[in-house]
């Protein structure tokens, strides 16, 4: 499985954090009932892309500390034109204290679907489990205390992909550079075992929606090569996850 590393390039502010209390349960009822009334929508993941590079600083400076397991959830509250109204802590522990000394949010995100838009995040100090993975609360992990065995067949095949995506995708970008702009894209897709994609996300730092309809329209008809059998026995699936940035110059 090919991961890279986010980079965004965040601005500080100093917004407060609230007092935790019944707001706080209250603010992750209202997140967890957007995510159900749209549950193909992305916007939790833009907004744990847009913050990720502040989170993980205050992951690497808090986490040596604590045991492997630790969490800290808080609430976003964003505005209909992105900027961060305000930041509900859940229940405070040790570790939740030490990230919220550390972490400098940017004052404004992806623009929310409406008004006062709550998302809820957590932030996990070792590995993620497969429940995580699949939850509707963005989790954000600092992977310590794993050491991940090499793949090197899954990993030659998840550059093969990159490598197709990236030869169909940037030439497609770089046709009107300027309405390209100066951005990251994040791409995550999945490709089954005879090479077709599935489930294609993708996510600007910043809002993009000729990148991302032109992103869409070039990948439409990709077929990638099938995943040869050495590749599916290390990922014990019938699938390939992909992720990767692409960042215009």
């Amino acid at each position: 499985m090919l991961r890279i590393l986010v980079i965004a390039t965040l601005f500080l502010t100093q917004t407060a954090f609230a007092a935790a209390s019944d707001e706080f349960s209250r603010a992750a009822a209202q997140a967890e009932a957007k995510c159900k009334a749209n549950p193909k929508g992305d916007y939790p993941l833009k907004v744990m892309f847009n913050i990720s590079n502040q989170s993980i600083r205050a992951m690497e400076d808090c986490g040596p500390e604590f045991p492997l397991g630790s969490t800290y959830d808080f609430v976003l509250i964003i505005s209909a034109a992105g900027r961060i109204e305000r930041v509900i802590p859940g229940p405070i522990s040790r570790y939740g204290q030490c990230i919220a000394s550390h972490l400098r949010l940017p004052q404004t995100v992806a623009k929310p679907p409406g008004a006062s838009w709550p998302v809820h995040v957590r932030l996990l100090h070792g590995k993620l489990t497969p429940e995580q993975q699949v939850s509707s609360i963005p989790v954000l992990a600092d992977s310590a205390g794993t050491q991940e065995k090499p793949e090197p067949a899954s990993s030659a095949y998840a550059a093969r992909v990159v490598k197709i995506e990236q030869a169909v995708v940037i030439p497609a970008l770089q046709k009107d550079v300027k309405r390209w702009g100066k951005n990251s894209i994040r791409l995550l897709y999945d490709v089954d075992r005879s090479g077709q994609m599935h489930d294609l996300r993708v996510i600007p730092q910043k809002p993009n929606p000729w990148a991302v309809e032109t992103i869409r329209r070039a990948l439409e008809t990709v077929k990638f090569p099938p995943i040869p059998a050495n590749v599916l026995n290390e990922v014990h699936s019938d699938r390939v996850h992909i992720e990767n940035d692409i960042d215009s110059k």
